[in-house]
């Protein structure tokens, strides 16, 4: 819903800030976290700003709230795999997140392009979404601008899971690393989590991680791509 740019600042999340009314929108969220007697949070990162947020509103959760550990899906767990991938084949790096514009897959593009330049590496892009509906595309069709705008760049492949559990999840065991979202504000994601659960590394930009994790250089993200998986 909102997260902190580096300077402390609140930062809406355009997913609930139509019209500009996040503010009210976080103003009941607030008032229902006073309500309750506990709020469940998926990290102590969620926890710290949703009891910052709650403050800015004269909400003061106190020990409310609980970090519990994000769900995950039994048949994405794999132990680390120590073979590298076969000579001449290239490290892949996957990207499966829904590619809404606002999840930060705007801000991928540039970052795809220095990672695929040496054609060393190669980057697979889930289109999880398939064919929408016109309605859907009328209200957001940044998707389908993201997934033409990627299928653009050398060395990137677009695919489809077509709903299908296990063909995602060999999708996402055929690559070497992940990438994590570019979204603001974003303290946890599925997606990742499915990756760590597969044994692969989920580096993602420094403004929605503890500490920098965004690869900067084309040999940076060369060490990951062919490093074994499970290996940071």
């Amino acid at each position: 819903m909102a997260g902190y740019t580096g300077g402390g600042r609140l930062q809406l999340d355009p997913s609930l800030n139509d019209a500009g009314l996040g503010r009210p929108v976080l103003l009941a969220f607030a008032a229902g976290l006073a309500a309750c007697d506990r709020g469940l949070v998926h990290s102590s990162m969620a926890a710290s700003w949703v009891s910052a947020a709650a403050a800015r509103m004269a909400v003061n959760l106190g020990e409310k709230l609980r970090a519990v550990p994000a769900p995950r899906d039994e048949r994405l767990v794999s132990g680390p795999a120590t073979t590298l991938p076969a000579s001449g084949a290239g490290a892949i790096g996957v990207y499966n997140h829904r590619l809404y514009a606002h999840y930060g897959t705007g801000q991928v593009a540039d970052p795809a392009r220095d990672l695929v330049a040496s054609g060393t590496v190669r980057l697979r892009v889930m289109d999880l979404f398939g064919r929408r509906r016109a309605e859907c595309k009328g209200l957001d069709d940044s998707p389908e601008k993201m997934r033409d705008q990627l299928a653009d760049l050398p060395h990137v492949q677009v695919v489809s899971d077509r709903g299908d559990r296990v063909r995602y999840k060999d999708l996402v065991a055929g690559a070497r690393f992940g990438i994590a979202p570019f979204r603001p504000g974003c303290p946890w994601s599925m997606s990742v989590i499915d990756c760590q659960g597969m044994g692969l590394p989920a580096p993602g930009p420094s403004r929605t991680c503890r500490r920098p994790l965004l690869l900067q250089t084309a040999p940076q993200t060369n060490h990951v791509g062919h490093g074994p998986k499970g290996k940071k």
